[in-house]
């Protein structure tokens, strides 16, 4: 006889709708169990704990103790804790607020999973009930079997009515039954009965997987918003016993939460900012301050690297092109109350960053770092959308070809943009791989016209300028170094960003170490490249380019200030050479350094001459300052070297070099230099350069222009070149000798300490070059030695000055 097969959760399951399952799952990833033990550690770290930052420590400390533990006093009737316990309030108000926040999200997790069984039992009675109706229907089945038999008069085949009206055809099993043929039902009455019930299950079953799948979006929600509570206190929400925020299953919610507020015309920035609060306490925990990160990163535990990689697998590209081109107009100052978006940004992209990055992940512990072809497509698409604008060839026609590479770009651009705001550095292969990528599409961009500008390459080169030894490294390669500094940048911050990077030694890096040789060697490239490429520099093949919108002014401040800050190596002269052989350069040592010749000093004056003007007062002011300092730290020493001083004479002379090879009186540049440095005089020589450069702004400033140096500013082009050459003759050494006679009073050289820095004016009389010429001449007079030390300075000064 046919039987009735009744069926499970497992069968309900396989139908689609797993409640069971997920209510497993959940209940695994949350652990409630062992809560109780978790928030008696909390409350006794806080009490134990010095702050914040050691509050998780002291709870781990804690928590392995479990013998010690009793959470049995903070539990309620219903399970959840007291989050008003005396005992989670002894640590002060921040430590307290950190612990509210815990035992908030442990009370989170309580409901949800009661909430989640709750619907599994419901679940589970309506399974019993389902099984109940088929035994029954079956049952009923039987009986009309029975009866089929018993009304059979022996001829013909058994027919037998169902409950539900139905009629089959019953099937023979051999032998007879009371005189008759042994019949059974049909197989498929006992299968129909069993799908129409296990249907009904599964129907059931769906109901309860969404009401269960409903609570735990709930309450990750209520989750990610005590994780950014915790983040904004400071709490890093890795360490401790505390570990519902950094699973998987969160990270795969955070990632499908911000892809669906991105979605959203206008984006709700508390939410973007709570769906990212873990990438950040993660960044956070590695590198500490995120704007000043640590050189000795900590290793990324295996939990924080689980969660980068499912969060980035789980995000897409489209949702990162969109987040990086987001723009919310904020109230108020954002420089007193912050850019919170720019601050999301950030985190996103720092976690790219991360987790590209194979020098914090613990290999020793097991874990293995991703190769480039295991990267999430998220993150690879930077790549794949180079390959894509460079694929198009062939018969496509250039309106076509424009469009095309137009619409890659604007994406390009998105995700730029997102890489620009991060804030510490990925390893030196991800770097590199950044980099390279940026020079390629700015190729395939400025091959093609009336296109939108590419901001995008800047944002990666940003990004890339982050590692600074990966700058360093690519700044060495001639290729690259060309391909980066002959580009027609729409945007040359990341280009300058780079070089800055790759030349300028850290400042926690000592310039003897060993580790600094390689910036010192990059710099070298950069200025001899920048010397012998004006037009490069210049941007001058672009700019005659109907087309182009170009803007270099951030790569060609980042050259300057490359020279300055090896303006030290700059000043001696020599030929040029990669690697020099004065270890000791005014009064500094310099293990590594190299020369540049006279003409090669030349023509990177000159070019910093012909530069955007905020660039090239930035510039000569700062090798104004450097002047002062120089010669101040001189005679500071124990014996001041007269090379020194040559030293400062040929910078000195350079700078007058520049202003009579290129002068420019259209812009006043030569003229206000050379008035600012003389207004700035008085400043210079009470010890503080800096003053100086506020010159450039002042009324009396503007006076000594008209009555010292330009005359009238409507004269002719030519006449002000011949002004200014004759500017640079009569006082172009000037500047020089106020710095070095200035830092001599300052440092009571010669015991020059108690002469005035003024010469003697009559009241309201303005100050001139001629009055300051006749008192330096008047202290040269009285001290044989600073009278020497200025005879090398000016002998140095006419050598560079002098055209070749």
């Amino acid at each position: 006889m046919s039987a009735l097969r009744l069926f499970g959760y497992r069968d309900v399951e396989a139908k689609g709708a797993k409640p069971w399952t997920t209510q497993q799952t959940f209940s695994k990833e949350l652990n409630t169990e062992s809560m109780s033990d978790t928030a008696a550690a909390y409350a006794r770290a806080s009490a134990e704990a010095r702050n914040v930052d050691a509050l998780a420590g002291r709870a781990t400390t804690i928590s392995r103790d479990a013998g010690s533990l009793n959470g049995a006093p903070l539990v309620k009737p219903d399970g959840r804790f007291q989050e008003t316990h005396r005992a989670l309030q002894r640590g002060g108000n921040h430590m307290d607020a950190v612990v509210k926040h815990i035992i908030r999200a442990m009370n989170h997790a309580i409901d949800a999973e009661k909430y989640a069984h709750g619907w599994v039992y419901w679940t589970n009675d309506k399974l019993e009930a389902h099984k109940r109706a088929a035994e029954r229907e079956w049952a009923s089945w039987g009986r009309a079997l029975n009866t089929a038999v018993a009304g059979h008069h022996g001829v013909g085949p058994v027919f037998v009515t169902g409950p539900d009206g139905r009629q089959v055809m019953a099937v023979r099993t051999g032998g007879s039954l009371h005189g008759g043929p042994a019949v059974t039902l049909p197989p498929e009455v006992a299968e129909g009965i069993r799908e129409k019930h296990l249907e009904s299950a599964a129907g059931h079953a769906a109901h309860s997987e969404s009401k269960i799948k409903d609570t735990i979006e709930h309450y990750r929600h209520k989750l990610m918003d005590e994780a950014a509570e915790l983040a904004d206190l400071g709490y890093e929400l890795s360490k401790g016993p505390f570990r519902l925020v950094l699973t998987p299953e969160m990270a795969r919610y955070a990632a499908g939460a911000l892809k669906k507020a991105m979605k959203k015309e206008k984006p709700d920035l508390a939410l973007l900012k709570q769906y990212t609060a873990a990438l950040r306490s993660i960044a956070e925990g590695v590198y500490g301050d995120l704007f000043r990160p640590s050189d000795d990163p900590r290793k990324l535990t295996t939990s924080e690297l689980a969660y980068l990689r499912q969060f980035y697998s789980a995000i897409d590209a489209k949702t990162l092109v969109a987040l990086g081109a987001l723009n919310i107009p904020l109230g108020g100052d954002p420089h007193r109350v912050g850019d919170p978006l720019k601050t999301v940004k950030a985190t996103v992209a720092n976690g790219i960053m991360m987790l590209m990055n194979d020098n914090i992940v613990d290999t020793r512990g097991g874990d293995r770092p991703l190769r480039w072809n295991e990267a999430p497509a998220s993150i690879r698409f930077f790549r794949d959308v180079r390959h894509l604008m460079e694929g198009y060839h062939g018969n496509i026609p250039e309106s076509t070809l424009r469009a095309i590479i137009g619409q890659h770009l604007g994406d390009f651009n998105g995700f730029g943009l997102l890489m620009s705001e991060a804030t510490i550095p990925s390893d030196e292969e991800f770097s590199i791989k950044l980099a390279r990528t940026a020079i390629e599409v700015e190729r395939i961009v400025g091959a093609q016209s009336s296109l939108q500008n590419n901001i995008g390459s800047s944002g990666l080169l940003e990004a890339a300028a982050l590692n600074t030894e990966a700058a360093a490294a690519l700044l060495k390669e001639e290729g690259f170094l060309r391909s980066l500094l002959s580009q027609g940048w729409d945007d040359s911050t990341g280009a300058g960003a780079l070089v800055t990077s790759g030349t300028n030694i850290p400042e926690d890096m000592p310039r003897t170490a060993p580790e600094a040789e390689k910036y010192v060697r990059a710099a070298y490239r950069v200025l001899s490249y920048a010397a012998n490429h004006h037009d490069d520099i210049l941007g001058t093949f672009w700019t005659r380019n109907p087309g182009s919108d170009i803007d270099l002014a951030a790569l060609q401040r980042a050259i300057g200030d490359t020279a300055v800050h090896h303006m030290n190596l700059l000043s001696v002269a020599g030929q040029d050479h990669e690697k020099g052989t004065n270890p000791r350069i005014n009064a500094t040592d310099h293990p590594w350094s190299f020369e540049f010749s006279p003409q090669a000093r030349h023509e990177l004056f000159n070019l910093m001459n012909q530069t955007e003007v905020s660039v090239k007062n930035k510039f000569f002011t700062e090798t104004t300052e450097w002047q002062h300092r120089t010669a101040l730290k001189a005679f500071k020493s124990d014996d001041p070297k007269w090379s020194t001083f040559q030293n400062i004479g040929t910078i000195a002379g350079a700078v007058a070099y520049s202003q009579i090879s290129t002068p420019d009186g259209s812009t006043g540049w030569t003229t206000v230099l050379k008035a600012a440095e003389i207004a700035g005089a008085t400043a210079m020589l009470s010890g503080d350069p800096r003053i100086a450069a506020l010159g450039l702004a002042t009324d009396k400033t503007m006076g000594i222009i008209g009555n010292i140096v330009t005359g009238n500013a409507e004269e002719k082009a030519d006449e002000i070149k011949m002004r200014a050459l004759w500017n640079v003759g009569q006082h172009g050494s000037l500047p020089g000798l106020v710095a070095i006679t200035g830092a001599a009073i300052n440092a009571d050289y010669a015991k020059m300490g108690g002469l005035t820095a003024q010469p003697s004016l009559s009241q309201g009389q303005e100050p001139t070059a001629g009055h300051q010429k006749g008192h330096i001449t008047t202290i040269r007079e009285n001290n044989k030695k600073i009278h020497e030390i200025l005879k090398e300075y000016e002998e140095a000064f006419k050598a560079q000055a002098k055209p070749q």
